[in-house]
């Protein structure tokens, strides 16, 4: 008997010595984010000093970090709104305001940096210029990577402080899942406790840790137009989620919510598949926010016409618009507001 057992147990010295070493190794030569280690690694230092910080809140992960400054421009005021102006959450009387919700097209920090307004300075301006109306607050909740639900979620537990008069929804077409960055910055605690078993994992096909940008609550790279908007994929029914909750919060307070829909700004380097599939998107978009009693503005016909190189912010990205790119829907949402009811 002590013979069987004492060979049982080095059998599974063995298997575990085994183990152990092939850990180490998938911990030296594996790497769970997926050739993002260096991008991971700059985790600490944007918890401390981005222009964001982690929230309590697990839904959003992080949150605009009140009162930033950066190259001398106050990007963020006293309550993570993005603006150069601190506000109070209670509404001064006369003022009408609109609550933004959105991503890094509406938190436009590069563009603010330059010392040019984003669209929803820019609106401010335009509306304040009509004579006879209200005074207009926009206050921007823009926040860098927040897809749909983490708007919502926003919506749910801060805006509301604010008591808007009418909700705005920038649309991005990635927002049907949330940017590798900065989300993968404020994830502590989420690298794999094997690196072993996450390498298997991933060999075998099954969903990498949330510090790979293949997790599906990613949008990183190359992005895969069809498949984020999938009908019955995970990223799409994301969307339809924070709709419903945005217009839940918004039909119990009688508050009405436009989206403003941002199209991609392609250039002849786009792929004819890409250019074909656009209309089915924006359709897409427009059918479900209308489902949801939301007031749509297509800003495509806005940006129509215009020098795709002009509107773009960067040469290589079709999707974050420049200074120009923002005047333009600043005021095509604000031609839109004029033609219906923006005022109570």
């Amino acid at each position: 008997m002590g013979r069987p057992l004492a060979a049982g147990a080095l059998v599974l010295v063995s298997i575990g010595v085994t183990l152990a070493a092939m850990e180490t190794g998938a911990r030296f030569l594996a790497d769970p984010t997926g050739g993002n280690r260096e991008l991971f690694l700059q985790g600490a230092q944007a918890r401390a000093s981005s222009v964001h910080m982690a929230a309590d809140d697990p839904e959003l992960v992080y949150v605009n970090r009140p009162g930033y400054v950066t190259n001398g421009v106050r990007i963020i005021e006293g309550h993570g709104i993005v603006r150069s102006t601190d506000v109070t959450p209670q509404k001064p009387a006369g003022v009408f305001r609109i609550a933004v919700l959105g991503d890094s097209i509406a938190a436009a920090h590069p563009v603010r940096v330059g010392h040019e307004p984003s669209f929803s300075d820019e609106l401010e301006r335009l509306l304040n210029e009509r004579a006879g109306g209200p005074q207009f607050e926009v206050l921007n909740f823009g926040t860098d990577g927040y897809g749909t639900p983490e708007e919502a979620r926003l919506l749910e537990t801060h805006v509301a402080r604010f008591d808007p008069d009418l909700v705005l929804v920038q649309y991005c077409l990635n927002d049907p899942a949330t940017s590798y960055t900065p989300t993968v910055w404020f994830l502590e605690g989420k690298a794999p406790a094997s690196y072993l078993l996450d390498l298997v994992r991933r060999r075998l096909g099954y969903t990498p840790s949330e510090v790979h940008p293949a997790h599906p609550r990613y949008t990183h790279g190359t992005i895969e137009w069809r498949r984020l908007y999938d009908r019955n994929g995970l990223a799409w029914p994301k969307v339809l989620r924070g709709f419903a909750r945005i217009e839940s919060w918004a039909r119990t307070r009688n508050v009405p919510v436009a989206l403003a829909l941002f199209p991609l700004l392609l250039d002849a380097r786009a792929s004819e598949s890409d250019r074909a599939l656009m209309p089915e998107i924006y359709a897409q978009v427009r059918h479900a926010a209308a489902a949801r009693g939301f007031r749509v503005i297509d800003l495509e016909p806005a940006f129509a016409g215009q020098d795709p190189a002009m509107l773009r912010l960067l040469p290589e990205d079709p999707i974050h618009p420049s200074a120009l790119g923002h005047r333009l829907a600043a005021a095509a949402i604000s031609a839109a507001l004029d033609r219906g009811p923006a005022e109570p």
